[in-house]
């Protein structure tokens, strides 16, 4: 059977520095699990399937590494690491600063077009989850932070919460496992909108702070549960 290189793929040379595509490649790859715990990298396969020199894909491997994606062990050479708690925890920490920087910068600047848009997602995340549609409720989820951010209008820090917020991406389809963790979600988003709505930056800052807090407890109950069911079936 041939092996099919999940890596592989077209780029656009001429818009994006190779280097940094082929790192945004890998890194989406490793976040979307599509690119497993364990699992090896081998430069010259990447390269060969991305149609690139190896130095290039040498690059992205140490930004992955400085960022805990990858490690590099001798001998077995470079594997996708598994974020730790103590590593997730940090990055709900980190993301619920920059996105009450973002919210609260969003109240003084989002247009009456934009609020429209953003309320018009709470009733379409309650359809999806109404029709079990996870995924498609987490897309919704990420869509109305991502109008947040843009809302904010600080290209700088737009770049630097989208990047956070990836990280957690998965976490939040265990989350809805939590019971009751939509219908909080929910309130939660109501409040965001009040807030923006009103123009009330510190408000806004405050009820997205608080919307990670529970996430990262949502997070935490799902990492109890799954220890629990481990020990189960062990």
């Amino acid at each position: 059977m041939k092996k099919t290189n999940r890596t592989a793929g077209r780029f656009d040379k001429k818009r994006t520095p190779v280097r940094k595509t082929i790192f945004d490649h890998l890194r989406r790859q490793i976040l979307d699990e599509k690119l497993h715990y364990g699992e090896r990298l081998i430069e010259t396969e990447i390269a060969n399937g991305l149609s690139v020199s190896r130095t290039p894909v040498r690059e992205a491997f140490r930004k992955l590494e400085n960022e805990g994606l990858v490690q590099y062990s001798p001998g077995k050479g470079v594997t996708v690491s598994r974020l730790s708690k103590e590593d997730m925890l940090e990055l709900y920490s980190i993301r619920g600063a920059l996105e009450g920087l973002a919210a609260r910068l969003a109240a003084e600047r989002i247009t009456p077009a934009e609020l429209k848009k953003l309320t018009s997602l709470l009733p379409e995340m309650s359809e999806s989850h109404g029709n079990q549609d996870y995924r498609q409720m987490v897309k919704l989820h990420t869509k109305f932070k991502e109008m947040i951010f843009r809302a904010a209008r600080s290209p700088r820090l737009h770049e630097m919460v989208t990047r956070f917020h990836e990280y957690t991406e998965r976490s939040q389809l265990r989350a809805l496992s939590v019971p009751n963790r939509f219908e909080a979600i929910q309130t939660e988003h109501e409040k965001i909108v009040a807030a923006l709505e009103s123009g009330r930056p510190r408000a806004a800052e405050k009820a997205v702070r608080n919307h990670i807090e529970q996430a990262r407890s949502a997070y935490l109950q799902t990492l109890t549960s799954e220890l629990i069911l481990e020990e189960l079936t062990a």
